[in-house]
């Protein structure tokens, strides 16, 4: 029967991957965010690797790296991810980088010379118009944030929620996601259970909950931190990665 896990934040995601032993998993990703922080994909040769050569290794599991982390070590080996216009790397920073990120030019480069490790994986970005629904064989990784954006008011929360919910599902994946991701996601959480529900609903599948050992310790911007991620985001409206 079908699973609907619903997490807090999305670092959990990962985790239970990783309780359950599994690997080379191919997995829808609707979410505002990449959560590749730290990753280059090069979509040409189909192969990714740490954005910066002079690292060995990302920084510990988070929200926002934990998938870098799923396709380093093999636990995903196909993610599709899936956002709404207004969504993706242009209104976000630290995000993925692309083979033909400017920025990246050195560091493609300096990793050419020293040899070292990439992994293959298999690799699109689709925003909602553009998608096609879940694959068969995927696992749907649904992160609140991609319909219920702190950026949104609710008005505009119901209409992507009944969009996604009146979709043409001509797979249903065995095992789904939905993660709060508490800090990007709006704080009213009644639109969030009911999609849940209804989701259930449409999927026939049992609901269960993981709670949340530790909470995520929450970081108040700066001023300056503030301006970083403004100029930031500026550059990536303009094409600029």
């Amino acid at each position: 029967m079908p699973e609907i896990i619903v997490c807090e934040e999305h670092n959990q995601v990962y985790e239970i991957w990783r309780e359950r032993n599994q690997r080379g998993l191919t997995v829808t990703h609707v979410d505002f965010h990449c959560d590749l922080h730290g990753l280059l994909i090069d979509r040409r040769r189909g192969r990714a690797y740490i954005a910066n050569p002079n690292e060995t290794a990302l920084p510990p599991v988070d929200p926002g790296n934990y998938l870098a982390h799923a396709i380093l070590d093999g636990t995903v080996t196909s993610l599709r991810w899936v956002h709404d216009p207004h969504g993706g790397r242009r209104y976000d920073v630290g995000t993925v980088k692309y083979e033909s990120d400017l920025s990246i030019v050195p560091y493609r480069l300096l990793h050419r010379v020293r040899d070292a490790r990439e992994v293959p994986v298999v690799f699109e970005e689709l925003t909602f118009d553009e998608w096609d629904g879940v694959i068969d064989g995927h696992q749907l990784d649904i992160d609140w944030d991609a319909l219920g954006s702190k950026e949104y008011d609710l008005s505009r929360v119901r209409t992507l929620m009944e969009s996604f919910l009146k979709r043409t599902f001509s797979a249903i994946p065995e095992t789904t996601f939905v993660v709060f991701s508490p800090g990007y996601s709006h704080s009213e959480r009644g639109l969030y259970e009911e999609f849940i529900e209804r989701l259930a609903s449409r999927f026939s599948a049992t609901i269960s909950r993981v709670p949340l050992a530790v909470p995520l310790p929450v970081h108040d911007l700066t001023t300056p931190e503030h301006l970083k991620i403004k100029l930031v985001q500026s550059l990536h409206r303009l094409g600029i990665y």
